[in-house]
Order: structure tokens, then C-alpha cells, then sequence
């Protein structure tokens, strides 16, 4: 159902409902209840804030309206990790795609060669997003892995310099002599 004909659909509601004489509080429940069913109709397997994709429906990990899998992840949070690598025997993929309340849609890969091209072939493609840049900045601060865009670029440029072939060969060899 697309969400102009949900907002139709509302509206319609809102206004039946809201005919004769009502208190402010009963109106203001009323929009209250209104705006958790036009919620629940448009979030009804993911997190409130991630768009749906349809995509990803056939590795799509299944969660609760409005929530996403927020409540099965801190429920579970001692064998999330293997509750992931159960997901991925049982849909038979390598990708798969989970909702989480706060953080959006979070994606996990179990194939090295997708990794591979996420990581190194097509970088820039893929931004790791406010919430894990600041989350991972506390281990890892704010360089190669750590960053994207621009600065990410200026990251890998500074290191290519230090480990090219040559200057990596001048180092081994700096080593071999002092031992």
C-alpha cells in the first residue's frame, strides 16, 4: 500500500472520528492513536527511520513493527554473533540485512570476495555513516579505517606512500642487516 493512499485512508479516520465535540486530551489521543497506526503501517517489519528495500527482501532478517530486531539483539546479546551465522546457514547467503532501532539498516557479509569489493574495488560506494564513525573513532581514531569521503581518500594516500613496494623493500632490508 503506498503511503498516499495510507495518508488518504488517515485523514478520512481522523476526521470521522474526530466529529462532535471532543476534550483536548481525547483529541490529542486520538491523533496519538492515528499517528502509531500510520507507524505501524508504514514500519511493519523494521525499525522506525530505515526506508523499505525491496532488494533485500530475500535476506532480509524479519523484525517487529516499529522496532526492527532491536528487541532480539539485546535479548540475545550474548549469542547474537551466533545467532548471525545460524541466520546465514539458514537462508542459504552470504548477506544479509537487519534493522536496528537508533542505528538504521546494518548489512553483514560472510564472503570474502563481496568484503573485498566493499573494502577495496568499490570504496566510495560505501560510507560507514555517522553512528560508526563516531562508535569506532574511540578504538580506531580517524584514519584509513575509520573514515570516508575526502578523508578517507587523504588516509589511503599518505599510506600507499609507506607501503609501496619500494619502501617497503628498503625496510625489510634495513631489518635483514640489523639482524
Amino acid at each position: 500500500m503506498s503511503t498516499s493512499v495510507l495518508s488518504t485512508i488517515l485523514t478520512a479516520l481522523k476526521d470521522r472520528i474526530l466529529q462532535g465535540p471532543k476534550t483536548r486530551s481525547q483529541k490529542a489521543g486520538l491523533y496519538a492513536l492515528l499517528t502509531f497506526l500510520f507507524l505501524l503501517a508504514r514500519y511493519p517489519d523494521r525499525a522506525i527511520g530505515t526506508r523499505a528495500r525491496p532488494d533485500l527482501k530475500l535476506i532480509e532478517w524479519k523484525g517487529l513493527p516499529l522496532i526492527g530486531n532491536t528487541y532480539m539483539i539485546i535479548k540475545n546479546r550474548r549469542t547474537f554473533l551466533q545467532n548471525i551465522v545460524t541466520n546465514f546457514a539458514l537462508m542459504d547467503s552470504d548477506v544479509m540485512s537487519t534493522t536496528v532501532l537508533g542505528l538504521g539498516r546494518v548489512i553483514a557479509i560472510n564472503n570474502p570476495e563481496l568484503l573485498e569489493y566493499i573494502l577495496k574495488t568499490n570504496f566510495e560506494n560505501y560510507e560507514k555513516g555517522y553512528i560508526l564513525n563516531s562508535t569506532l573513532s574511540q578504538v580506531l581514531g580517524n584514519g584509513i579505517f575509520n573514515s570516508d569521503g575526502v578523508k578517507s581518500e587523504c588516509s589511503r594516500r599518505r599510506s600507499r606512500v609507506e607501503y609501496s613496494n619500494s619502501a617497503l623493500c628498503s625496510q625489510s632490508c634495513r631489518l635483514n642487516r640489523e639482524t
